[in-house]
């Protein structure tokens, strides 16, 4: 696991300072390219507690991954020539950018924090970003872009934070899992509280204290792998976001798990991850993964993500289990028996088809997918 190649963020409330286009004038174009990893949350949140600033119903820990596979890439371009901001997704223009909420969040969030606030009045900026990995498919391709975003914003305008972690509070408005794909290794995300937490933030700004934490670096375990099995590159049914209000509106188990479950998982899940347990943390990533799937069952309408690996099970028929073969081995298999045999270590699914493996460092041919 590697920490992404960049800073971290703020709460700030979106303005319109970009919003209205302005005529070019001449000057430099400034650039910066920064890249930032995904990462795979072992206690998930899933529901905002304040969706004007993206805010969780609960902590939650993730582990960071390496970029060598799986990045979001972003160039972000800055001059009084431009006319307006723009953004540019895998090639793809977002004409509506410079006005989107989340957006705007991170470039306006950042420019506040700039070392020379002058020197960045009359710009706008031009941002090209792209994935190495399918986006909108349930990898956390926001949590990977918006970081990289307010990374590459905040190395272009020499950002200075007023707290420690006020960059991923900004990072955080733009996508919730942002904050934690500016730190590599094991990440928790605190989720803070409506006053800003005004003792160790000193500011009133709401939530300012819903930030990301790093629990243990990026060298603590090494061999801690992670494997992605990727069952589609399309995208999502049904979004986090709309899943998200969904659960939290009509699910009478989710309210349980808030108050109670997360709290003692989350104590649980970072003693694990210090202590290089394996065991523990194996069993509560398994845990919480299961009791994630049981919430979205839980909603009304229920929420399916998880897909069958041999692409021809009945629908909604795929589960993911612990036990089998070797102790300490985890299976993924199907209810309809048609998928094969899946040796790892530990099994986590997430908000959309895919499976995530978590083996400790293996010989060659000891893992077979």
């Amino acid at each position: 696991m590697s920490n992404s190649n960049h800073h971290t963020t703020t709460g700030a409330s979106a303005s319109a300072r970009n919003n209205e286009e302005s005529p070019p004038v001449d000057g430099p174009i400034y650039m910066a390219t920064v890249s930032a990893p995904t990462n795979i949350a072992c206690i998930k949140y899933w529901g905002k507690a304040d969706a004007d600033w993206n805010t969780p119903t609960n902590d939650s820990v993730s582990v960071t991954l390496d970029q060598h596979d799986l990045r979001a890439v972003t160039s972000v371009a800055a001059s009084t020539r431009f006319p307006q901001d723009r953004l540019w997704l895998n090639g793809t223009e977002d004409v509506a950018a410079h006005t989107r909420r989340r957006f705007r969040a991170c470039v306006d969030g950042v420019t506040a924090l700039a070392a020379d606030p002058a020197k960045w009045e009359h710009t706008h900026v031009h941002v090209a970003s792209y994935n190495t990995f399918p986006t909108a498919a349930g990898l956390a391709s926001s949590a990977a872009g918006y970081a990289a975003l307010t990374a590459a914003l905040a190395e272009l305008m020499d950002a200075v934070e007023t707290y420690p972690g006020q960059l991923s509070t900004i990072a955080r408005q733009g996508s919730g899992s942002a904050c934690r794909s500016l730190y590599g290794g094991f990440v928790a995300w605190q989720q803070g509280s409506v006053d800003g937490g005004s003792a160790t933030t000193s500011t009133t700004t709401p939530w300012a204290d819903s930030r990301a934490v790093q629990v243990a670096d990026e060298h603590h375990w090494p061999d801690l792998r992670a494997l992605i099995l990727v069952v589609s590159d399309a995208q999502k049914d049904t979004s986090s976001t709309a899943g998200m209000s969904t659960s939290v509106a009509t699910s009478t188990l989710l309210p349980h798990r808030i108050a109670t479950i997360v709290p003692a998982r989350m104590v649980a899940m970072e003693r694990a991850f210090l202590a290089r347990d394996f065991a523990t943390f194996g069993k509560v990533t398994m845990q919480d993964s299961n009791q994630f799937h049981a919430v979205c069952a839980d909603t009304y309408s229920p929420i399916f993500y998880e897909r069958c690996l041999a692409g021809d099970c009945p629908p909604r028929s795929c589960v993911q289990y612990l036990g089998g073969g070797d102790p300490g081995r985890v299976h993924v298999r199907c209810r309809s028996e048609c998928c094969p045999v899946h040796p790892g270590t530990v099994c986590r699914g997430g908000g959309g088809p895919h499976g995530v493996l978590f083996p400790l460092l293996l010989a060659a041919g000891d893992l077979c997918v």
